[in-house]
């Protein structure tokens, strides 16, 4: 089992501070305010590789007790959230599904006067994800990602962006409707061809998964002609 004392010398080994006259000291106030926090070796020695693994690693002292701080801090919470969830059975977070992550979200270098430029204009859409801090578990995330960068939260990305739930709307009705046009001309083409057979078996597959009726068409009797897979906007 792990205690703090080994967690802090396994901390002198990786950062190479063993040596130092000056850590000699350091070591031994931690590790009686770590105890007296009560922080498990455990816990701690997950701390130490976290910061280790950080893009940007800590220098000081100060700064090395700040970050190991944080990663307990963000350990405790993560498992908190899991006993929470185990205890109460909660129900699955609306926003990320219990991932932590919201994800494909409108870019906001497309976001114009509260408007989705790929909606409003034709542009292509871009997308981006947020920490879900609505739930206990996106909470728990770190915010922190390569070069040194950090992700929004969905609130902070809400406060750039309030329109986002009807423009994700917008864009999946759009999808879909794209889907059943050339699902139902795909699946009454008679052709041969290995690659309309592809086209005819994912369009049945399509047709039985959004429920489209057998016949589709454009309200003239005339069938709804498209050239291509709806991959895309």
């Amino acid at each position: 089992m792990n205690t703090v004392a080994e967690a802090l010398n396994f901390h002198s080994q990786i950062f190479g501070h063993g040596s130092a006259d000056s850590w000699k000291e350091i070591y031994p106030a931690w590790s009686q305010l770590f105890l007296a926090e009560g922080v498990s070796g455990t816990i701690l020695r997950q701390a130490v590789q976290s910061v280790f693994k950080r893009t940007v690693q800590p220098r000081w002292p100060s700064e090395h007790l700040q970050a190991l701080r944080e990663e307990i801090h963000a350990a405790r919470s993560c498992e908190s959230a899991r006993r929470e969830i185990a205890v109460t059975n909660a129900a699955v977070c609306r926003y990320c599904r219990d991932t932590g992550f919201v994800l494909d979200l409108p870019h906001l270098c497309q976001i114009e006067d509260n408007e989705w430029t790929h909606l409003t204009r034709g542009f292509a859409p871009y997308f981006t994800s947020v920490i879900c801090d609505q739930c206990l578990i996106g909470r728990s995330k770190p915010r922190e990602i390569p070069d040194n960068r950090r992700l929004a939260t969905l609130t902070e990305y809400q406060l750039r962006n309030p329109n986002w739930r009807q423009q994700v709307r917008k864009y999946l009705d759009r999808r879909r409707a794209k889907s059943d046009a050339w699902a139902a001309s795909a699946i009454h083409d008679d052709s041969e061809d290995p690659k309309m057979l592809n086209r005819k078996m994912i369009a049945k597959r399509l047709i039985e998964r959004l429920g489209l009726p057998a016949t589709e068409g454009d309200g003239n009797g005339k069938e709804i002609v498209s050239g291509s897979a709806p991959d895309g906007e």
